[in-house]
């Protein structure tokens, strides 16, 4: 079997339920907020990160322009 899909071979499931739900349960606690309102944090933050490349791009060039 492959290395990389040997992890996959120890449980049904994709990850380790366990391990996935004490995951979970260190974010609840961390940060506070329901299941979907970090989904939308992130998404947002997801979303912005290329919106803040292509933003600086602009401006980058249009300073390039003017020199």
């Amino acid at each position: 079997m492959l290395p990389l899909l040997a992890g996959l071979a120890h449980h049904a499931e994709p990850g380790d339920p366990v391990l996935l739900s004490w995951i979970q349960d260190r974010i609840d606690a961390l940060v506070g907020l329901e299941a979907e309102a970090i989904v939308i944090v992130l998404g947002a933050v997801i979303v912005m990160i290329p919106l803040a490349i292509m933003a600086l791009f602009v401006v980058q060039r249009a300073r390039q322009r003017r020199m």
